[in-house]
């Protein structure tokens, strides 16, 4: 489980890097940030119950209490 989460991060970083990005593309994210500069801010509050963090065992239980199903559109299986 753990070799596939590595994947899974290295390919996210990989696509989300800001190397990947043409200049128009890091502007457009630039002037995003800028706009919700407030609401960046106020997600930082860990009072908020959505963002207190969670154990590796939490998710491990997530993930046993977990149905098996077919991946969906982004072809990710949870075994």
């Amino acid at each position: 489980m753990k070799k596939k989460a590595d994947i899974l991060a290295r390919t996210f970083v990989k696509v989300h890097s800001s190397n990947n990005i043409r200049e128009e593309g890091t502007r457009g994210r630039e002037a995003t940030v800028a706009e919700n500069e407030e609401t960046l801010r106020q997600n930082e509050d860990t009072s908020d119950v959505i963002n207190i963090p969670f154990t590796k065992a939490e998710v491990n239980r997530a993930l046993r209490e977990t149905k098996m199903s077919s991946p969906g559109k982004d072809q990710i299986c949870c075994d």
